[in-house]
């Protein structure tokens, strides 16, 4: 049986990708300058970043990631007369 964890590899990708393209985007932007605006959007961005993050592990910390993805008995046509 398939765990339901394994929902977890793509979300994982996804989140990963956002976070380079975010560093890469804050270290441009230190490197070659920028206004108070960019710096406060960068800071507003990180911010938002980490309390997305935050409650999304709030929600996600209950559930049982070791349960199989798909039940046997919702799959499978009532067997009754």
């Amino acid at each position: 049986m398939i765990p339901l964890g394994i929902i977890l590899i793509p979300a994982t990708l996804i989140v990963l990708g956002i976070l380079v393209l975010g560093v890469l985007t804050t270290w441009a932007l230190f490197r070659y300058g920028g206004d108070f605006g960019a710096f406060f959007g960068s800071v507003l961005y990180w911010g938002a970043t980490v309390l997305v993050m935050g409650v999304a592990l709030a929600y996600l910390a209950p559930v049982d990631w070791f349960q199989p993805l798909f039940h046997v008995a919702s799959i499978l046509p009532p067997t009754s007369f």
